[in-house]
């Protein structure tokens, strides 16, 4: 998707079918050498050309929503009061000032919303909003073809902040025994 997305940043104002062409060259390649090593990735690879037009659906109303893709696998690595936190977000996306992280998975949006249940218990969401100091964080479901966006329903901003908070004190009643 980083490389579809370098390619085309905005995918409004482009044919579906040139679109979707492009996206399924772009996955033969990276499945390239996968392919040659593991028989399963067949079926992960048949899986998502099953959801490109959904995806790219996804995309076309994301981007009527005002968003526009900005970045892709940002990596961040940040030092929180003797805490160091690295690792690397999927997207990031901003509509003017704004900003929002958004994390792709394979699982259904209902699995997703349940992770996202209680607020603060799933904290990779959290991070990534910390990380890029966004207003807001996503799942990006995609399954069995179809592409849904799942939000937290709480606060992204103030459940970053209280993730980070939570892994400060963490962190010292580790150190502290």
């Amino acid at each position: 998707l980083r490389r579809f997305h370098e390619r085309y940043p905005q995918v409004s104002g482009h044919p579906a079918d040139e679109l979707e062409a492009t996206l399924r060259r772009i996955s033969e390649e990276v499945f390239a050498d996968l392919l040659q090593q593991d028989f399963a990735a067949r079926a992960w690879l048949a899986r998502w050309f099953a959801a490109l037009p959904a995806y790219l659906e996804w995309q076309a109303v994301n981007e009527a929503q005002g968003w526009r893709y900005a970045e892709a696998e940002s990596a961040f690595d940040w030092q929180l009061e003797g805490v160091r936190l690295r690792g690397r977000i999927d997207r990031l996306d901003v509509r003017e000032e704004e900003k929002r992280v958004l994390d792709y998975k394979t699982q259904g949006e209902q699995v997703l919303r349940n992770k996202l249940r209680e607020p603060g218990e799933d904290v990779q969401l959290a991070c990534y909003a910390y990380a890029h100091e966004a207003a807001d964080a996503a799942f990006v479901s995609i399954e069995n073809g179809k592409v849904k966006l799942v939000e937290p329903r709480h606060d992204v901003p103030l459940l970053a902040q209280l993730n980070a908070e939570r892994l400060v004190q963490a962190m010292d009643d580790i150190r502290g025994g």
